[in-house]
Parts: C-alpha cells; structure tokens; sequence
C-alpha cells in the first residue's frame, strides 16, 4: 500500500508523513490473520478472550481495508470520497484506541464483569433499537454462557446499544486535547457543508467562472491536513491495538478467577500467551 506518487511529486515537503503511513500499514498488514482459533501458542483462550481476540483482527482487517481505499481514491484523485473514509477510519481506530484506556481502568479495578461487557459491546454493539429489542428478547429466554451469567433486561440493552461516537472523541481528548477538533473538522468535509462542497469541488477561474472537479479539493491545504489526520489515526490505532493485545493475559487471569467463584473448570485456561 503506497501513497500516490503524484503526491511525493506535488507535496514533497509532506513525505516524511506520506512515508509514516506506508509504514505503519506494512505493518499492520504483517499482522493481519485469515482465521483465528481459540488456541494460541499452545494455550485455550477463554471465550471472553477469544472474542476479544476475534474483535481485534476484525477491526484490523476493517482498517486496512479503508486505507487502502483511502489511497485508491488519492490515486484517481477522487479527494471528496478519501475525506469520507478518513472519517470512518478515525471512528474506527478511536474506538480501538478509547478501548484500550477503559481496559487499564477495569483491569486495574480487576472487573472482569466490565471487561466483559466492554468487550461484547465492541462486537455485537448496534443504534438501532429494533435490532437491541430482539437480541434483547433471545437472550432473555436463554440461560448464561460459560462466561455470562443471567443478566438482566437493562443490562442486556446496556450491551447491545453501541456507544456514542462523541463520547469516545470526548474520553480521548482527555489525552490529546486536539482529538475531537480534528474530528470534527473531519465532519465538515463529510457533511453537505462548505468544506465538502465548494471546499473540494469548486475553483474559481474569475468572478464568473466556476470549474467543478473531484479533483479540485488537490491543494496544499487540504493534503497537509488530511495525511496529517491519515497518519495520526493511524499511530493511534497501532498504539491501542499492541497495547490491548498486551493485556491478554491479565484479562485471561481475571476470568480465571471469575470461572473459579463460579465453581467451573479453568483447566488449559493457565498457560501465558
């Protein structure tokens, strides 16, 4: 994955980040897995664990895909729609990142309640309230899992209801005091505002004359700003992403020990990853 030569060409003054984001997504690449089993390096991921395991490649997958389509539009100077995805992008490797700060605080607080549902809220959260009610209702009829006991009906919608994107941008910002302002501004490029219209669309040739092109958002302005954010989205979901996989096994200790009060068997469950 390569950012467009016409940009190296066009804005060299920025290729130091063009070739912070062709590094990170080799990396990233590196890491990615086509299946994944409930055994690592010889030991029997708990199912929390699992699903936790199984959440991280997902969102891995996902966002190597939308880089990738970012750098694609780039490349056929598609500006308005790299904007779109960037949008998405930086939902996506905040959640990860907004993920991993919870983590500490739970696992700190040895709340393996918490850290359960922090993780099946990541996997099966949704906004839309026919999808929750019904979930809601199965789950009501069936008894706890090996790693669930019977919750009740608010709880259940707690789990299922997704989070507010703006509080995620918002508990970030705690750390970097910039993150929801560079969220936003992404925002006006994705909304029917001036920047995502004449701000990428239109160039004015003189006071009567208006050139429309999907390639007219190519300025300085917008390139410096928009790989900015690319590569800033980018090392915060490396850092959340290595951080969380550093958490396993404590994660992997706590449901240990919440099987053990539950009377169940914890065998194969002990070994490090």
């Amino acid at each position: 994955m390569r950012v467009s030569r016409y940009l190296y060409e066009s804005f060299h003054e920025f290729s130091e980040t063009f070739d912070e984001i062709e590094i990170y997504l080799a990396a990233l690449d590196k890491s990615k897995l086509s299946v994944v089993y409930p055994k690592v390096n010889k030991t029997i991921l708990p199912r929390t664990v699992f699903r936790f395991l199984v959440y991280n490649q997902i969102v891995l997958h996902r966002v190597i895909g939308l880089s990738q389509s970012i750098l694609q539009a780039w490349e056929s100077k598609n500006v308005p729609t790299a904007f779109v995805l960037l949008r998405t992008l930086y939902e996506n490797t905040s959640v990860v990142f907004d993920a991993n700060l919870r983590l500490i605080d739970l696992i700190a607080q040895k709340d393996f309640d918490g850290i359960y549902k922090l993780i099946f809220n990541l996997q099966h959260g949704t906004r839309v309230k026919e999808r929750i009610k019904g979930a809601v209702t199965s789950e009501m009829k069936t008894e706890g899992t090996e790693d669930q006991q019977k919750a009740s009906e608010k709880e259940l919608e707690e789990v299922y209801t997704a989070q507010q994107i703006l509080n995620v941008m918002d508990r970030i910002s705690k750390v970097f005091p910039d993150h929801r302002m560079i969220y936003e501004s992404m925002c006006e490029y994705s909304h029917p505002n001036h920047d995502a219209l004449m701000g990428l669309y239109g160039k004015w040739k003189d006071k009567f004359t208006i050139e429309i092109s999907e390639s007219n958002g190519i300025t300085k302005v917008n390139v410096s700003k928009f790989f900015w954010a690319f590569a800033y989205s980018l090392r915060m979901f490396v850092d959340g992403y290595d951080a969380t996989l550093n958490k396993f096994n404590d994660i992997i200790e706590l449901s240990n020990e919440d099987l053990i009060r539950q009377g169940r068997d914890t065998a194969g469950y002990d070994k490090a990853l």
